[in-house]
């Protein structure tokens, strides 16, 4: 059975673009996408707002302010833990036991806009580089490598 398949690699015009319909405005369709992607981007920001573990930080790295979103997680004991970057619950992961070991924990107590002393300041991030590479902070590699091995230890013992 024969059939014409446009997107063969052996046609010579796949890469050819089709032409649209020269009545269509494009500046219409633009102006309306970018005024629905501000909407949808103040809804995500007061989304976020909502959450009362959600912080938003401001730092100077290489000499631009930027925002760093975080979200913590509750210090106390049998809490789901929370990664600090994407604020999602990893289930089966809880506060105050051996899980905290397969985590860089961080707890800020800082007077930076958006991190209060009544709230639960607790931060876990994947590994000690994660940490740094996302909040523009550093590691000493003293720290790096007493983490290391309490992880692989931790690794160890769940296999």
């Amino acid at each position: 059975m024969y059939y014409d398949d446009t997107f063969d690699p052996t046609n010579e015009n796949d890469f050819d673009v089709p032409h649209f319909d020269e009545t269509i405005s494009v500046t219409n369709s633009v102006s309306t996408l970018n005024s629905n992607a501000k909407k949808y981007l103040k809804q995500m920001e007061l989304l976020k707002m909502q959450d009362k573990d959600y912080r938003k930080i401001y730092r100077v790295l290489n000499g631009k302010k930027i925002a760093i979103e975080l979200y913590s997680t509750n210090s106390n004991p049998g809490s789901t833990i929370r990664d600090a970057t994407s604020g999602s619950r990893i289930s089966n992961m809880r506060v105050g036991c051996r899980d905290e070991d397969l985590f860089f924990k961080v707890a800020f107590s800082s007077c930076e806009k958006g991190i209060s002393n009544t709230d639960s300041n607790l931060f876990f991030f994947d590994s000690p580089d994660h940490y740094e590479r996302f909040t523009g902070s550093s590691v000493s590699p003293q720290e790096k490598s007493q983490w290391e091995k309490k992880f692989m230890a931790e690794k160890m013992k769940r296999q």
